[in-house]
């Protein structure tokens, strides 16, 4: 964005204009969120794609980095779950495990 020339080979867009990578994707990212989000309020559903996009833009970057935050500790939670021993404490020819 920050490289992009008009006709005229001037700068196309100023300097408070130009959006980051980080500020790009996350706009995306909070897109897609709120277009699979449905907000149920007294019984009616509404879907969030109705959402306008000043309420979008609203939605704070620390939530959706606590988000992230969240959802990547329990993959992780999930992995070492999934790859954990699960054979049984055997001592003296006793599962220690079936005993408990």
């Amino acid at each position: 964005m920050s490289l992009a020339r008009d006709q005229a080979e001037g700068c196309r867009f100023q300097p408070d204009e130009v959006l980051t990578s980080q500020q790009i994707s996350g706009f995306f990212t909070r897109l897609s969120a709120k277009k699979r989000l449905k907000v149920t309020a007294a019984g009616n559903e509404a879907k969030a794609s109705e959402v306008s996009e000043v309420d979008m833009e609203s939605v704070d970057e620390d939530e959706i980095s606590a988000e992230a935050e969240s959802h990547l500790s329990a993959v992780c939670t999930n992995v070492v779950r999934d790859v954990a021993i699960q054979h049984p404490i055997v001592s003296f020819d006793l599962n220690i495990c079936e005993l408990v």
